[in-house]
């Protein structure tokens, strides 16, 4: 009975608009009956973008705080690159990626040796004659993390100064005749 009276009042407006609109009524209804049928593919790149869009930001960090050159790369009073920093540059150019080749440097107290450690970079790779393009060189304020050099090689210094010399068991007579038992002979 619903239906009856849900397509009785369809006909009863159909019928009602002018001639032109009849057409337009129907491309809509023919419209939205495609797009309810196809539901939900329009929405799944959407939807995907949407979801891997924060793995995309957590990519470009990671590649910031890999490339990036602490206070450790530089002269603490002329911002020149030493040479830790000169074999990260290098190390940044050969290695990263053409797309994630940016070379970040850390921020100094003062704006003149944030410059100077800029100039230097920049210098660096210019000297470099295997690079066809300059890279990005771009400063942050987020410190790379890791640890001094000096405090892992003390740690590593003490775990092997704490480790046993190696020592082979000792010789049995059962071990010399092969009599441990364990299979090999049974077919």
């Amino acid at each position: 009975m619903l239906v009856r009276l849900t397509l009785a009042a369809l006909a009863a407006i159909v019928l009602a608009l002018p001639g032109h609109a009849h057409a337009e009524l129907f491309k809509r209804m023919h419209r939205d009956y495609r797009r309810n049928n196809c539901w939900p593919s329009p929405f799944l790149v959407p939807d995907r973008v949407a979801v891997r869009a924060p793995f995309a930001v957590m990519i470009n960090n990671g590649w910031r705080v890999q490339n990036t050159l602490g206070d450790e790369h530089f002269d603490s009073e002329t911002g020149i690159l030493n040479d830790a920093g000169r074999l990260k540059v290098r190390d940044i150019l050969s290695y990263s990626p053409p797309q994630h080749r940016t070379v970040y440097i850390l921020q100094a107290t003062q704006d003149e040796l944030t410059m100077a450690r800029r100039r230097s970079v920049g210098e660096f790779v210019g000297s470099l004659h295997t690079v066809s393009e300059a890279p990005l060189v771009a400063e942050t304020s987020l410190p790379p993390r890791g640890w001094p050099a000096d405090s892992v090689s003390a740690i590593g210094t003490r775990f092997n100064a704490t480790m046993p010399d190696p020592r082979l068991p000792p010789m049995t007579t059962t071990n010399m005749m092969g009599g441990s038992g364990g299979g090999g002979g049974g077919y």
